[in-house]
């Protein structure tokens, strides 16, 4: 985790993002194997991405880094959101990724914001 704050890259809310899906993915393979677990991972990985990015769009928008105008962000977002349905639901449609379990992974995100909250020191 990079702690440079001016681009926006130091997330604190990522490691218990990342913590919570890592119990969220082991339990699933323990409990429902090795399918339900890399569909549980998968999860986590896009929640990961995906606040990763916003983090990332927020901070140019709002003017965190001058050198950047927020306007010129706008359509990354919409193909941000855009790629990321699509992706899911190819995943989803060819079955390689189980639903429930993804969205187990999913889940990692706002636990993981919460428990950062809830911490914050």
């Amino acid at each position: 985790m990079a702690t440079d704050e001016k681009d926006g890259s130091r997330i604190p809310a990522l490691r218990p993002v990342l913590i919570v899906g890592a119990v969220f993915t082991l339990a699933a393979a323990i409990l429902f194997g090795v399918h339900a677990s890399v569909s549980t991972a998968a999860g986590v990985a896009v929640a990961v991405l995906d606040l990763w990015v916003i983090t990332r769009m927020v901070s140019l928008m709002t003017g965190i880094d001058p050198s950047q105008q927020g306007s010129r962000w706008a359509p990354i977002v919409l193909v941000k959101f855009l790629v990321l349905f699509s992706g899911v639901i190819i995943l989803l449609s060819l079955k390689v990724i189980l639903p429930l379990p993804f969205l187990t992974g999913l889940g990692a995100l706002p636990l993981g914001i919460v428990i950062q909250g809830l911490f914050r020191g």
